[in-house]
C-alpha cells in the first residue's frame, strides 16, 4: 500500500510535534493534543500507512487512531490550516534525503512561503474589488497600529466578528 519512497511516520510525527510545539504521545486528553493526533493520523494514513504503524507510533490501540481519522472532520481551523501547511511540506520535500531534515527549519521556510502565497491570493483578489485596500496598503506601521486599535478592534467587538 505504501509507495516506493515515502516519508517515515517518525518523520511525519516529528513533523507534527515541530507545527504543535508538544509530544504526541502524551497521554493527555486536552483537545489541542486530540486534534493534534487527528491531523498526525489523517496525513500518515494519507500517506498509505495502516492504522497499527500509526498506531504503534501513537503508542494507542489501532482502534483510537481508527476514530481519530473518521472525526478528522471536527478539527479546528487552526489544525486544518497545519494539515494542509504539513502536507504541502511532505510534497515539497525530497524524500530521499529524510533523515538529515531539519523539520523546524524547513517548516519555518515553507510556512512562510505559504503566508506569502496565501496572502498573494486573497490580496489579489480584495484589491481588485476594492480599490481602497490598495491605498492602506501604502500606509506606515504605525498608521496601520492605531487604525486597527481604534477602528479595527471596535468594530470587531461590535459586530461580533471574533
Amino acid at each position: 500500500m505504501k509507495t516506493k519512497q515515502q516519508i517515515d511516520v517518525e518523520s511525519i510525527k516529528e513533523l507534527v510535534e515541530s507545527f504543535y510545539g508538544f509530544d504526541l504521545n502524551s497521554k493527555r486528553r486536552h483537545r489541542e493534543l486530540v486534534y493534534a493526533k487527528r491531523v498526525f493520523s489523517k496525513i500518515c494514513r494519507d500517506n498509505g500507512y495502516i492504522y497499527r504503524e500509526i498506531a504503534k507510533a501513537l503508542d494507542c490501540e489501532h482502534a483510537n487512531v481508527i476514530n481519530h481519522i473518521n472525526s478528522f472532520g471536527t478539527v479546528d481551523n487552526v489544525d486544518l490550516r497545519i494539515y494542509n501547511k504539513i502536507n504541502k511540506v511532505i510534497l515539497n520535500t525530497d524524500l530521499a534525503d529524510t533523515d538529515s531534515l531539519n523539520f523546524k527549519a524547513l517548516i519555518y521556510d515553507y510556512e512562510a512561503k505559504i503566508d506569502k502565497l496565501e496572502a498573494r491570493l486573497s490580496l489579489k483578489d480584495v484589491t481588485e474589488e476594492n480599490g481602497e485596500i490598495k491605498s492602506i496598503l501604502l500606509w506606515d506601521k504605525a498608521v496601520i497600529d492605531d487604525f486597527v486599535a481604534t477602528r479595527l478592534k471596535p468594530y470587531k467587538l461590535i459586530n461580533k466578528l471574533d
